[in-house]
C-alpha cells in the first residue's frame, strides 16, 4: 500500500494510471467538485470503475427533510467558525436524542415488512447506539465547504468527468457506480 497526500483537485499521478477509482466522502467537500471530478476522470483508464459516494440535496425527499437541511445549513454559519474541540463536545450533547427520535423508531418500523421503506428513509436510521451519531454530526457541522446533489446533478458531475453511470442510488446520499468512458 502507498499512501499519498495530495490535493484531489491536482493528483500526482498520469493520465490514464488506475483500474478502479473510489470517493467515499470527500468530493462534496471540495470547491469546486468538478475539478476533484475531473481529476479522478484523468486518472482512471478507459473501462475503469469507480465508486463515489456525495451528499444528498433533499430535492426528492418530504418537505420537512428540505427544511431541516436548510435549518442546519443556517446552524453551520455559525459551527463552522467554532473551535473544534469545543464544536465535538457540542456534537457529542444531541446524538442520544437524536438515536431515540430517529434511530429507535427506525428500527421498530423495520421490524413490520411492509414498513420498511418508510424506516429507511427517517433520518439517521443507521443509527446502532445514542453515541455513534457524534462523528457524523461533527462531520456535519464542522466543515466549512459542502456541496450538495440531485439525482440529475450528481449523473451530470460523473458524465462531465468522462464517466457513465451504471447505477445510482439513495443511501444516506447517492452512491454512484460508474465506468469511465472515452
Amino acid at each position: 500500500v502507498h499512501i499519498v497526500r495530495a490535493d484531489l483537485r491536482r493528483l500526482p499521478f498520469r493520465d490514464d494510471q488506475f483500474g478502479f477509482v473510489y470517493s467515499f466522502g470527500v468530493l462534496h467537500y471540495v470547491d469546486p467538485p468538478e475539478a476533484a471530478m475531473a481529476e479522478l476522470g484523468r486518472v482512471s483508464r478507459t473501462g475503469a470503475g469507480a465508486a463515489l459516494y456525495l451528499y444528498e440535496d433533499f430535492a426528492e425527499r418530504a418537505r420537512l427533510l428540505r427544511w431541516s437541511l436548510a435549518a442546519v445549513n443556517q446552524w453551520r454559519h455559525l459551527t463552522t467558525r467554532l473551535p473544534h474541540r469545543m464544536l465535538y463536545l457540542l456534537c457529542a450533547l444531541p446524538p442520544p436524542l437524536v438515536f431515540l427520535t430517529c434511530s429507535v423508531p427506525s428500527h421498530l418500523l423495520r421490524l413490520i415488512p411492509w414498513t420498511r421503506t418508510v424506516a429507511d428513509s427517517v433520518p439517521f436510521h443507521f443509527g446502532r447506539h445514542p453515541f455513534q451519531l457524534t462523528g457524523d454530526l461533527y462531520d456535519r457541522f464542522a466543515t466549512p465547504i459542502e456541496h450538495r446533489y440531485g439525482r440529475g446533478t450528481a449523473t451530470r458531475l460523473a458524465n462531465n468527468a468522462g464517466f457513465s453511470v451504471e447505477r445510482i442510488a439513495p443511501w444516506h446520499g447517492w452512491m454512484l457506480l460508474l465506468k469511465r468512458r472515452r
